[in-house]
């Protein structure tokens, strides 16, 4: 089965009686609820201390008037109230499993789409007063602010290639393989399309050459599984992306990226500088240089550049 929610992500649509839960609960505004999110992360586990927290890139909540942190605080209330509407839909697909004694032989992945999106990249998002308006054209978001209060403490928010834009929280359950493991946390570096081959791995299929008498691409991802059984894992040499110029290459712990804004290619050690503060271009050139030869080599091989028009 796959079950895709649109939400959370824009438009700001949400089922009023789950609005309802999350008035005032962020009054708080930007600055507070991202330290709140930092603190229970690091407590839980999830982030390591020492990534540090990426640059806030907007103005603090203090300089806003009350009508403005009213409308803001409203309008990340209807995207939690989003979140919880996936999780309580999410929760009847587990319970449907459990009820009908599949829930132990059953392999659930569950992950976000990457980066919170920040688009118009405006601290109002999309317009405010057609929240929740069925007949407006215009697709309402929560702002840049918002967006990077989600991407708690990575750098910058969807399109981009820092972590905030390419980075998604992934769950992985099966409680008959994977029980011994339940609640561990696992850093192994995975991509996109290593589901589609952790799925042909589990299942025992072979994944086709063709499809109809078509010729389809094949698999570029890796299984996951033994990233379970070895925290230490590597199942890739290199990972690389590219989306709208903005692009990035990854080997062990090194990251190369290249950002609209900046316009050169950065490296960072994303295994201690998650949040990528420490550019070190300039202090590791070679490793640098490999890493966009590499990217470039890859462009190539899969007709990145020249961009359709």
């Amino acid at each position: 089965l796959y079950m895709a929610f649109n939400a959370p992500h824009w438009p700001l649509h949400a089922k009023q009686e789950d609005i309802d839960k999350f008035i005032g609960k962020y009054d708080q505004g930007w600055e507070k609820t991202r330290e709140a999110r930092y603190n229970k992360m690091l407590e839980l586990g999830i982030i390591d201390e020492s990534w540090g927290l990426a640059e806030w890139e907007n103005r603090s909540w203090d300089q806003l008037t009350q009508e403005e942190k009213e409308r803001s605080s409203r309008r990340m209330a209807v995207y939690a109230a989003q979140v919880h509407c996936v999780d309580y839909n999410v929760g009847r697909v587990l319970d449907y499993l459990e009820e009908t004694g599949q829930k132990d032989n059953t392999l659930v992945v569950f992950f976000s789409d990457n980066g919170a999106c920040a688009e118009p990249y405006s601290e109002t998002g999309f317009m405010n007063q057609d929240i929740n308006s069925p007949d407006s054209w215009v697709s309402p978001s929560y702002g840049k602010p918002w967006a990077q209060v989600s991407n708690t403490p990575f750098r910058k928010y969807k399109v981009r290639a820092y972590e905030g834009g390419i980075s998604t929280c992934f769950i992985m359950s099966w409680p008959d393989r994977f029980k011994k493991y339940d609640g561990e946390i696992r850093r192994n570096t995975a991509f996109l399309p290593d589901i589609m081959a952790t799925f042909v791995d589990v299942s025992g299929a072979t994944y086709p050459t063709t499809f109809k008498g078509n010729w389809i691409h094949p698999m570029a991802g890796s299984s996951m599984i033994p990233t379970v059984y070895d925290a230490d894992a590597e199942i890739h040499d290199y990972i690389f992306n590219e989306h709208e110029n903005n692009k990035y290459a990854r080997w062990k712990n090194w990251k190369a990226v290249w950002d609209q804004d900046i316009k050169e290619w950065e490296l960072y050690d994303v295994v201690k500088d998650r949040a990528e503060t420490n550019n070190l271009a300039k202090i590791y050139p070679e490793i640098l240089d490999q890493l966009v030869y590499k990217w470039n080599e890859w462009a190539g091989a899969h007709h990145i550049y020249p961009k359709r028009p």
